[in-house]
């Protein structure tokens, strides 16, 4: 519960914005999710596709092989799932 109190803080200062701005401009996000609710990944989904671009790993591949970061969009973003958890299973409505 702090996390979220501390993150809804964050988004309320208006923090989130500028980094996406300044620091994470013309960067790609890869996030790593270990185990989520499905709730809760459809949250998290639901908020960043109004604010991102997701990508797949093949395609961030690419462009770092091939050094071409043309076909990366703004705001880019790639998500990841740890397969280790049986629960994952459940997520696949999602997609």
């Amino acid at each position: 519960m702090l996390k979220e109190v501390a993150a809804a803080t964050v988004r309320a200062a208006g923090l989130e914005a500028i980094a996406r701005r300044t620091y994470a401009r013309g960067k790609v996000g890869i996030l790593v999710y270990h185990d989520p609710t499905p709730e809760r990944l459809e949250e998290h989904l639901r908020f960043l596709s109004r604010r991102y671009s997701f990508i797949d790993l093949t395609r961030l591949s690419t462009a770092l092989e091939e050094r071409d970061w043309s076909s990366i969009p703004a705001n880019a973003v790639a998500v990841t799932f740890d397969d280790g958890h049986r629960s994952n299973r459940d997520l696949a409505p999602l997609f």
